[in-house]
């Protein structure tokens, strides 16, 4: 479960090496001339916090994937008031993919002048955002992919965040992988163990078993979870223990 290989995303790497970054649209533009080298230089694909590579791709595809369904998703709602494309979003990549690769001359579809104007755009959409008072050089994955778990009283009592909400920490990993890490998302749990082995087992839960923030074990082992750090399956030493009486 803590694999954070893009292996979803490599073809849409290649995509951009081979049809969007041409010779032609990298001529006399020096930062697609850098995000050219740098995914070359990425043989291997990887959600890891400091991949600026993976920031590139992964981001590129979801600028290409809302241009290219823009048109149809306002036809939609012009039907349908209550159509919100987020509830197909995660079923749009088998006709995306045929979509970008094919390209058909339906201007009712494109909405733009050409397919190739549509992926430049999508792409300078990509780097606007994380070129923003910044070299592209320090725009990692992890600077995107950092966490956000708030307690749920926090927003209502803004003066007890350093108490109540788990730490700011850039994470790996992301959707479409086994490692499933987001700024407020991911596994709620991890737990791998064999009977009768139990003491070698693992255990990971985000922000800890406690639900009191003024537990000692408030948020511990939530790193662990964040980092992938093994930690232990089974209980420690019993150090308090509740005794329930009827009166």
């Amino acid at each position: 479960g803590l694999d954070y290989e893009a292996i979803f995303l490599q073809r849409w790497q290649q995509f951009l090496l081979t049809t969007v970054l041409t010779d032609q649209s990298i001529a006399n533009n020096p930062l697609f001339q850098q995000v050219k080298s740098l995914l070359q230089e990425s043989k291997q694909l990887f959600a890891s916090t400091d991949s600026v590579s993976y920031r590139i791709v992964r981001n590129f595809r979801i600028n290409t994937r809302d241009r290219v369904f823009s048109q149809f998703s306002q036809h939609f709602k012009r039907i349908d008031k209550q159509f919100n494309f987020r509830s197909l979003r995660h079923q749009i990549e088998v006709p995306l993919w045929q979509l970008i690769n094919k390209q058909p001359n339906n201007d009712s579809l494109l909405g733009k002048p050409s397919w190739q104007l549509l992926f430049t755009n999508a792409l300078n959409d990509t780097l606007n955002d994380m070129t923003n008072q910044q070299p592209l050089a320090d725009a990692s994955w992890g600077q995107q992919n950092t966490a956000l778990i708030k307690h749920p009283l926090s927003s209502a009592l803004p003066f007890l965040t350093h108490w109540l909400d788990m730490p700011n920490t850039q994470l790996s990993g992301d959707s479409y992988m086994p490692k499933v890490q987001g700024t407020s998302f991911g596994a709620s749990q991890r737990m791998i163990v064999s009977p009768g082995h139990e003491e070698e087992g693992i255990f990971h839960m985000p922000t800890s078993q406690a639900s009191h923030p003024w537990s000692p074990y408030y948020g511990l082992g939530h790193s662990d979870w964040e980092q992938g750090i093994a930690s232990a399956f089974l209980p420690g030493k019993t150090e308090y223990s509740l005794t329930l009486t009827s009166y």
